[in-house]
């Protein structure tokens, strides 16, 4: 098998990746084969996806309110660290 240029394509941001690991649980919740340790296992990998978003959301507050930019327009953070942040307070992380 070969080798893939990791360089090629950039990894999904962690907001990406949850919102794609959300379509794949409903996905294998209706299926008829799918096992109690298939659900919970994509439970878990939810929990530690969320627990991430949650670090980082709280670590870019902190980083922010060090700073002084605590002011500052969502445009001075990059995209992904704003999404975090958003799904933070949609979810009351």
């Amino acid at each position: 098998m070969p080798k893939e240029d990791d360089a090629t394509e950039p990894l999904p941001s962690l907001s990406d990746a949850l919102k794609a690991l959300i379509i794949v649980q409903r996905f294998v919740e209706h299926q008829e084969d799918a096992t109690a340790d298939d659900i919970a296992l994509l439970h878990r990998i939810e929990r530690k996806f969320n627990l991430r978003a949650s670090k980082a959301c709280k670590q870019s507050t902190l980083d922010r309110w060090i700073t002084g930019a605590r002011g500052s327009s969502d445009s001075a953070l990059s995209a992904s660290v704003c999404a975090i942040i958003r799904y933070c307070d949609t979810n009351r992380l």
